[in-house]
């Protein structure tokens, strides 16, 4: 049977006891998000890989069309995950970003109201720009437009925030972007994240992004005891950080010695 198969792939990638054949979406799905988000923190490429291989499993299953566009939005946000990552070279990841457009796409098309999926999109679509800054002028629009979407449907969804507040450190200010843009959307997701319950149904990921992400703008605006400050709040919540750690705290011990 497909689940029987689901669940003894899920089981190999969390390192857990084989699941009975008969376990079902609800019983694998948490063991599953468990070892995404773990390969996600760590900077792990080889169990986003497999995670990603699981999950579109996952997805040749007959499942319900709220379970299905989780499953896509998985596959999106592992492929995301993964395109940032040393570890996958160019073409990888310009596959891995064409994937993640393409579940990305299905899930809206399964709830048009799925605002985390378009959310999702416009940073994806934000990578293919950096990229190649030609694309921009095509994807720039379309990046800022699914976001948009996003917070007319979830305005206080932390995730949501974050993303724009990301894409605008990336939009040049001539274009109406720039630290000073990014900077108060960090903080109001910050905000946002403190609202929202740590157990909140998946996906309920960012936290950390969040405290990441204001670091590099306190760092860019030369407060280097703020971005540090960020830094540890990150490592505080994801001690396995490898962004953080061997990165983004490099990174600002080097301009300090400067």
């Amino acid at each position: 049977m497909m689940i029987a198969r689901i669940g003894v792939v899920a089981a190999l990638v969390v390192g857990a006891p084989l699941a009975p054949a008969q376990s079902s979406f609800e019983a694998e799905w948490p063991r599953l998000v468990e070892a995404m988000e773990r390969g996600a923190v760590r900077g792990d490429a080889a169990a986003l890989r497999e995670s990603i291989g699981v999950l579109k499993t996952m997805k040749a299953a007959a499942l319900p069309r709220d379970q299905a566009k989780l499953v896509r939005y998985a596959i999106a946000y592992s492929s995301w995950r993964l395109c940032v990552l040393p570890a996958a070279g160019k073409e990888e990841k310009e596959t891995l970003l064409e994937t993640a457009l393409a579940e990305l796409k299905d899930a809206v098309a399964l709830d048009e109201r799925f605002a985390e999926a378009h959310a999702l999109m416009g940073s994806v679509y934000g990578l293919q720009i950096g990229s190649s800054p030609f694309k921009g002028m095509v994807l720039g629009p379309k990046s800022g437009a699914t976001v948009e979407t996003a917070l007319k449907l979830e305005p206080r969804n932390p995730r949501i925030v974050l993303g724009k507040g990301i894409g605008a450190l990336h939009t040049p200010a001539m274009f109406g972007g720039g630290v000073d843009k990014a900077e108060p959307l960090v903080r109001q997701a910050i905000e946002l994240f403190q609202q929202e319950p740590p157990d909140r149904p998946w996906p309920n990921w960012g936290r950390m992004d969040a405290h990441a992400w204001l670091g590099q703008i306190l760092a860019q605006r030369g407060d280097r005891a703020g971005a540090r400050a960020e830094y540890e709040k990150a490592l505080a919540l994801e001690p396995e950080s490898g962004w953080v750690k061997y990165v983004l705290m490099p990174a600002l011990e080097k301009g300090a010695r400067r």
